[in-house]
């Protein structure tokens, strides 16, 4: 061996900077502005801010976020462009923890960029970020000294905007801004868009069968050294939605994350609350969870529901359980539902402390108290990897090719929870 083979070399593992271009794919400006109001709202948080004032003002040249969150220390002004780049870890009541919503919706619709922070008794700074600085390989940025803007006070400028927003756009922002943040916004905590107040989005028609009046149940799951806290709100609505427009609402610490979710993630698979189906258009379900955002059943954009947290097969079961009479309730009723139906308000929603919630035990399939019958093994849905799904059909003595596979995670649910199909 030649002895200058066994020498270590060091390996530039710096990242091309053309990769902030390439996590940024499928963003568009509604996505990046409330990525950015995200970031202002955490920060708050933070920063302990009494009175939270978050300014939004679009043309169709620029985009400019101006917050008084705190301002962002001289040291941390990278943080807004780095990948993975967070002081946020397990602190509770955020939203950021991935380290990538600020810089993806920035580089996702601007290629011009300008920063402006400046935390209470501290001088201001302010960075520019050019068209061409993504062509060259160094990260530096330099920063400037910039005291006129105000303490604690943070700028966002976009300008070459990748994407020009539209009129009936901007009323869409508007709207999405309202119903996104409708349980933040209050007196201490304020949005604008272009001047105007945003006002919360909230209103839901509730409805009222007999014996079926909305109920919200109130309960808490623990996870190692944390809890998340859950209001599971389920009922009618006084019209129904031919359009889809039914299911679960999730709601994580406050902001709204995604509406009308129906499909198998939430239960709505054979045998459990049954396929999408249009007598279903009168159902309504709001998940309202807050604790650490570590926890939190959402994907890395905030825009939908994640099931890969480890909270969620214990949550599904007790939504499952908690919704079965009511869709039991509409079957049965299906075609004249809404002779059934009295409009209700908000103060008739019967709330319901679930003191004995616990957190299940981890799935185990030699422990299945009710082992499920071969012809009901063969019609369970599952997502497990293979060396699992093997283990299972070997303790059943089953065939692995006979069972069907399908893209949902219902299986431990099946075993756990119902034992299986008769």
């Amino acid at each position: 061996m030649n002895p200058d083979e066994s020498v270590e070399k060091e390996i530039d593992a710096t990242p091309d900077k053309r990769m902030l271009y390439s996590i940024t794919r499928d963003i568009d400006i509604e996505t990046a502005i409330l990525e950015l109001v995200d970031n202002a709202i955490d920060n708050s948080y933070a920063n302990k801010t009494a009175r939270l004032r978050v300014d939004v003002e679009i043309t169709q040249d620029q985009i400019k976020i101006k917050d008084n969150s705190g301002g962002i220390n001289e040291n941390d002004l990278k943080l807004l462009l780095q990948p993975g780049g967070t002081t946020r870890f397990q602190t509770d009541g955020l939203f950021g923890i991935f380290g990538m919503g600020a810089k993806r919706a920035i580089f996702a619709i601007s290629s011009d960029i300008t920063i402006k922070s400046r935390i209470r008794g501290n001088d201001g700074y302010e960075i520019h970020i050019p068209e061409d600085w993504i062509s060259n390989k160094s990260w530096k940025l330099k920063a400037s000294k910039n005291n006129e803007i105000e303490e604690g006070t943070t700028e966002i400028i976009l300008k070459s905007l990748s994407q020009k927003p539209l009129n009936e756009e901007l009323v869409e922002l508007k709207n999405l801004l309202g119903e996104t943040y409708a349980r933040i916004i209050d007196e201490n905590r304020k949005i604008f868009f272009n001047d105007i107040e945003i006002r919360p989005i909230l209103k839901i028609n509730w409805a009222a069968a007999e014996s079926y009046p909305p109920k919200r149940f109130k309960f808490s799951i623990p996870y190692k050294n944390s809890e998340l806290k859950v209001a599971l709100t389920i009922g009618f609505t006084a019209e129904s939605s031919q359009i889809g427009n039914y299911g679960f609402d999730l709601v994580s610490n406050g902001r709204l994350v995604k509406k009308y979710i129906h499909d198998s993630r939430l239960g709505f698979e054979t045998n459990l609350l049954g396929k999408p189906h249009t007598y279903l258009s009168w159902f309504k379900g709001i998940i309202e969870i807050d604790g650490p955002a570590r926890l939190m059943p959402w994907d890395s954009m905030k825009h939908d529901l994640d099931i890969k947290i480890p909270i969620y097969r214990d949550l599904l079961r007790f939504i499952v359980k908690a919704s079965k009479p009511y869709i039991k309730f509409l079957r049965k009723r299906s075609g004249t539902t809404k002779q059934y139906l009295i409009p209700v308000g908000e103060e008739r929603i019967e709330e319901i402390q679930v003191e004995d919630f616990h957190h299940p035990p981890v799935f185990d399939y030699l422990k299945i108290s009710k082992r499920p019958t071969k012809e009901g093994m063969k019609r369970i849905s599952f997502n497990y990897d293979a060396t699992k799904f093997e283990s299972i059909c070997k303790a059943l003595n089953l065939d692995a090719s006979q069972v069907s596979s399908a893209a949902t995670e219902i299986f431990d649910f099946v075993l756990h929870e119902v034992g299986g199909f008769d």
